[in-house]
């Protein structure tokens, strides 16, 4: 971190200080980065700090603390201890924790002009994330960067489809911004880290394992020839049958979501396993053996 970076208090809640105070940074030559939370970190959201606190001069902590529906989507409600985050983040290197109110970072209620992403995006497998929720995230991110200004935006790749949408939003609409996708985090027994881990009862959490095992059996497969979706699919599936109800378990494009016949190029494993109370998520890169003549389906 450049000298002078830092600031008395680290908290500021009014996007009117938070503007002014990185423009002058950016205005001395400092490289700011961002991280974007809806709060109760844990060690993935601060390994995104640490990696922006190595690489910028001014690392920005957003604190989402509101609730924003659009129509049918809403942002997930946890349990949040702001006083910790903060601490958190600031001993994680974090320069500034960002912490508006929703009311005034929505002064005039829900957003009515939100951004639409496309299907084959937002839906580009069945059982996907809803448009509507993937249109809300991609909303928030261009507000919170509208705000911050021109930065670095670390995400984890544990929501690869929010990485994907995020990167081809900052293109399409010329956000000036940089997308930093970062390795998941994970637990000893490989269950990656996420704030919905706590809402799984004892006989879930012991069975969550087995969606990494699922992962790297089907990566196992491909790099063993295995270029047929289908098969790699049914493999992830069959191996997720003891854990809850699989939503969905793909072989798609890393760049584009979209289905590769046969397996060729950069690929992404992506699954989303239903329990009780919450979903878990969790996915793996991965490079086909074939020569697609299709491309992205």
């Amino acid at each position: 971190m450049s000298e002078g970076a830092g600031a008395a208090d680290p908290v500021l809640t009014a996007a009117s200080e938070l503007r002014p105070l990185l423009d002058r940074h950016r205005a001395a030559g400092r490289r700011v980065g961002l991280v974007g939370t809806s709060g109760g970190l844990h060690e993935g959201h601060l390994s995104l700090v640490r990696r922006s606190a190595g690489a910028d001069d001014v690392t920005v902590l957003w604190l989402f603390t509101g609730r924003v529906a659009m129509e049918t989507g809403v942002l997930p409600s946890y349990e949040r201890d702001y006083d910790r985050d903060v601490a958190q983040a600031v001993g994680a290197g974090a320069t500034v924790v960002f912490r508006p109110p929703n009311e005034t970072l929505f002064a005039l209620g829900d957003p009515l002009v939100r951004i639409q992403v496309a299907d084959s995006l937002a839906r580009p497998w069945p059982a996907a994330d809803s448009d509507v929720f993937v249109g809300m995230v991609a909303t928030i991110m261009a507000k919170a960067i509208n705000v911050v200004g021109p930065c670095r935006l670390y995400c984890g790749e544990k929501d690869w489809q929010n990485v994907v949408t995020l990167r081809r939003m900052v293109v399409d609409l010329s956000v000036p911004a940089e997308i930093v996708a970062c390795p998941s985090v994970r637990e000893p027994d490989g269950v990656v880290l996420g704030s919905r881990n706590a809402k799984l009862s004892v006989e879930e959490r012991r069975a969550a394992p087995e969606i990494k095992r699922a992962l790297d059996a089907a990566a196992a497969a491909i790099a063993g020839g295995e270029a047929d979706p289908d098969r790699i699919e049914d493999l992830m599936r069959r191996r997720l049958g003891g854990t809850g109800r699989v939503e969905y378990a793909v072989a798609v494009d890393a760049r584009t979501l979209q289905p590769v016949r046969p397996l060729a190029g950069d690929l992404r494993l992506l699954v989303s396993v239903a329990f009780a109370t919450t979903n878990l998520m969790d996915n793996v890169a991965v490079t086909g053996p074939g020569s697609s003549e299709e491309g992205p389906a």
